[in-house]
């Protein structure tokens, strides 16, 4: 009986420590997710709320991808610099105190808003304010507003409900792919559309887009990369880097690489895309289409056959080669991810898994076509 006693003592002692794994892994959303333990000017509390946001958007809005939680920071540096200038201290909940209301918006300063919430948000019977931390108009909160935090209200001041619903507000009615820059320029400009008539032509636009890009460059490099290598490259590799062993699939969208072939394992080309989509940038689908397509967007390193020890000393890891092979698609038809040395990352044909190989073998080295840098504008 003793000993049975402490059979089922250890059981449960284990079965509980598991349920706080779990726990302890679910609330740990900014580690899974790649943000940063901590971000300068960003309160910890409105930071896990960014992330917790981003995490959740494609919950509250089916078919709208990859929102980054630099996107919804971008925004709220620009509305409160993260509250870091109003004197409001953000509790565990997420509630804000004191709350935040704007200007009244009666047409001197700002656009002439008469009340519309009767003053139940912004205290204001006569004219609306916007309100909380992402300054949403009562409109727009009604629309928009969100449960981030679980605690069935909806609050623009706290600081959970209002990233939320800023994500929601950001995508719309529209199925957004947010790694792809012009929608989020355009899901930005909607957000706010004063100052400009056009995405590219709105200072509201290209101050969040700075923002934005300062926070993306912040991903957290993985151990195994040094102070050399670009926080996107290191993030890129050490995502394509969990897709080694998997079969190569020919026209593989690489959004669901599995251990059988299937159309949502890998091709050379869709493991780059899909392996830079973690650091937020958007490469086209097709090797041809990347190499040539976006030349006017990102750095270029023509190269010349066969490649050499100099011409691999102009690259960084992270750089993607390009190789004419005589495959399918036209010249170049094969690419991969450079990691430095040596030594390249790819998804190779047919029969073959994804895999790291040498460059100097014989067969690589002599199709060099050039290389293409995705985190420097060209």
């Amino acid at each position: 009986m003793l000993k049975l006693i402490k059979y089922l003592f250890g059981a449960i002692v284990a079965l509980v420590m598991g349920i706080v794994l779990v726990i302890v892994l679910l609330m740990d959303g900014n580690a899974a997710a790649g943000v940063p333990q901590e971000v300068e000017g960003i309160p910890p509390v409105l930071l896990d709320a960014y992330a917790q946001a981003a995490a959740n958007t494609e919950r509250v809005r089916p078919g709208c991808a990859n929102m980054r939680w630099s996107i919804l920071a971008g925004i709220g540096k620009v509305e409160s610099n993260h509250l870091q200038d109003l004197g409001s201290d953000i509790k565990p909940d997420g509630d804000i105190d004191p709350p935040l209301y704007g200007p009244q918006l009666n047409g001197e300063e700002f656009a002439a808003i008469p009340d519309t919430d009767n003053g139940e948000l912004d205290n204001d019977t006569e004219w609306d304010r916007a309100v909380g931390p992402m300054q949403f108009i009562p409109d727009s909160w009604a629309r928009f507003g969100q449960d981030g935090n679980g605690d069935g209200k909806k609050d623009p001041q706290n600081v959970f409900d209002a990233t939320l619903a800023t994500a929601a507000h950001l995508c719309g009615s529209a199925k957004r792919d947010f790694s792809d820059r012009e929608q989020v320029k355009a899901a930005v400009h909607a957000y706010n559309p004063g100052g400009g008539s056009s995405p590219d032509d709105n200072q509201y636009v290209a101050d969040v887009m700075e923002a934005l890009d300062r926070y993306d460059a912040l991903h957290q490099v993985p151990a195994d990369f040094d102070g050399d290598t670009h926080p996107s490259a290191a993030t890129a590799i050490s995502w394509a880097k969990q897709q080694l062993g998997t079969p190569y699939v020919y026209g593989g969208t690489c959004t669901d690489a599995q251990m059988t072939p299937t159309q949502g394992n890998c091709d050379c080309s869709s493991l780059a895309q899909i392996a830079y989509q973690q650091a937020g940038i958007s490469l086209n689908r097709t090797t041809t289409a990347q190499y040539f397509g976006q030349a006017d967007q990102f750095r270029t390193f023509p190269g010349t056959k066969p490649l050499t020890n100099g011409q691999l000393a102009r690259l960084m890891p992270g750089d993607l080669l390009y190789f004419d092979t005589g495959g399918a698609g036209g010249d170049p038809s094969h690419m991969g991810i450079y990691l430095g040395g040596t030594r390249m990352l790819h998804a190779p044909r047919t029969g073959k898994d994804v895999e790291i190989i040498e460059l100097f073998d014989g067969y690589y080295d002599v199709r060099y076509r050039g290389a293409l840098r995705p985190w420097e504008p060209a």
